[in-house]
């Protein structure tokens, strides 16, 4: 994951967050078009990943933030 906010994140906020969590993320296919269904596939073929929300991940950052 650290690989993926280097890519994605300019290092100087990367350098000022306190934490660094993905939240995960989840596609409709049936709010796509056509051609966005067939890409979605074609991905999906070539790496799986676990789709989803992240609920775990976004519980954490809630209660440190009520915390602070």
């Amino acid at each position: 994951m650290e690989d993926y906010f280097n890519r994605n994140f300019p290092r100087e906020l990367l350098q000022h967050a306190t934490e660094k969590v993905n939240f995960g993320g989840e596609l409709n296919l049936k709010k796509m078009s056509f051609i966005d269904r067939k890409l979605v596939k074609m991905a999906e073929k070539l790496e799986v990943r676990e789709m989803g929300i992240s609920y775990k991940n976004i519980d954490k950052i809630a209660s440190e933030v009520l915390d602070k």
